[in-house]
């Protein structure tokens, strides 16, 4: 009892014991008491003994209520929706993982994210395909924006549509594949491959892409060559390099005749 008698209220439950609780600004702490002795049942609505559960970032804010300007809905601590979630598996999952419930900033998607592959695992799936999208591409942003475009490809591979999933994947090889072999591209290249099980191929056809933009017609063909793109490979040839090439031949045996006429 004396535990629960630190909380110094008025709540008096209906037993010939006496549980005294106050309205404490750490909501958890006084949800634990009132589970540990069991003072919550049959319990008036109006008899109101805790603060909201509001966030982290909201305890001390003297905030009493805090509302999603979109939905109208209270915000509130991701501990108190999980909470929720124990209790009905069909509880809203997109409350639970809104970034505004850990964190004060709405694009902060990092714990969001692993808490829901963390549910996923666990069976939870009755998230929307679109609030599943939304959480990897902005988790997936927020890595390319701290230069971490590897492990953002990583993100988009928990994509479940394999169509979606696959454009994802090439369009971020085809912004940050780069031409120049360096060490530091070469360590990312072998994750992607090694790590990740990128196809090779996706990988050379993001580097012909970024030689066509650069106007290099010798290491677009090389590129192509190696996705396995064998017919756009000869038209290139074909069109930019062997007409060159043919040229070159014949000044030099022009310039050969010329010599062994002299």
């Amino acid at each position: 009892m004396g535990r629960a008698c630190t909380y110094s209220g008025m709540y008096v439950h209906n037993t010939s014991q006496t549980v005294s609780v106050q309205c404490c600004s750490i909501w958890f702490a006084v949800t634990k008491c009132s589970l540990w002795y069991n003072i919550l049942q049959n319990t008036p609505e109006c008899e109101k003994y805790a603060c909201c559960p509001l966030p982290p970032y909201l305890e001390d804010s003297g905030c009493v209520l805090e509302e999603d300007d979109s939905t109208k809905r209270p915000l509130r601590d991701v501990c108190f929706h999980l909470l929720k979630l124990y209790s009905d598996r069909c509880y809203d999952l997109n409350q639970l993982l809104d970034p505004r419930s850990i964190t004060s900033d709405p694009l902060d998607y990092r714990l969001s994210w692993h808490l829901w592959e963390v549910l996923r695992a666990l069976n939870y799936t009755h998230l929307s395909e679109q609030c599943q999208g939304v959480l990897n591409a902005s988790y997936a942003a927020q890595l390319e924006s701290e230069g971490l475009w590897e492990w953002a490809i990583f993100v988009l591979l928990h994509t479940s549509n394999t169509h979606t999933r696959e454009k994802a994947v090439r369009e971020f090889l085809n912004r940050h594949c780069v031409l120049s072999e360096t060490p530091e591209s070469w360590t990312k290249e072998t994750f992607l491959t090694q790590k990740l099980c990128i196809p090779p191929e996706w990988i050379h056809e993001a580097k012909a892409v970024r030689a066509r933009m650069e106007g290099d017609k010798h290491k677009e063909a090389l590129y192509l060559f190696k996705a396995g793109h064998w017919n756009q490979c000869h038209k290139l040839v074909i069109k930019h390099l062997a007409s060159g090439e043919i040229i070159c031949l014949l000044a030099l045996s022009c310039g050969l005749l010329h010599t062994e006429r002299c």
